[in-house]
């Protein structure tokens, strides 16, 4: 039994299970860390959108990251694979979240030191700060 404490909002959950249900049928996306991502998910709390916290990387979330060996910032815009936001209008980089950068993502919290494998190394980055979160823009609204 995998025991998960990943947090997801009730309709990003449904979102990327079938997101990597679809990626996981196709030879040409399939990697064996979505199979521990599919199952954390299946394990995962869901909750309603306006319980999210307001401080956790979900779908379509701008974060920005901190790099702890040499202190840059960068920004990224996590997203599904088909997402049809590009850089320019979400000012800064998409993140698919069946990459491995992207699993490492979702979920995470401010504060938060995540990391993930990149070829033959692994990399590392800080939560800084989420610069927009769709669950909070859709409650102050």
């Amino acid at each position: 039994m995998i025991a998960s404490t990943r947090i997801t909002s009730a309709l990003d959950r449904q979102r990327l299970l079938d997101a990597t249900d679809n990626a996981l049928t196709s030879w040409a996306t399939y990697a064996p860390y979505l199979e521990y991502f599919r199952q954390e998910l299946r394990w995962a709390q869901s909750i309603p959108a306006q319980h999210v916290p307001h401080d956790m990387v979900t779908l379509d979330s701008r974060v920005e990251l901190l790099d702890p060996a040499t202190g840059q910032l960068t920004c990224c815009t996590l997203t599904l694979p088909q997402s049809t936001v590009s850089p320019a209008q979400s000012g800064s980089d998409v993140v698919s979240v069946l990459s491995p950068m992207g699993v490492a993502l979702c979920g995470a919290r401010v504060g938060e030191l995540i990391s993930w494998p990149d070829g033959e190394s692994v990399q590392s980055a800080l939560i800084h700060r989420l610069i927009h979160q769709p669950e909070s823009a859709q409650g102050s609204a």
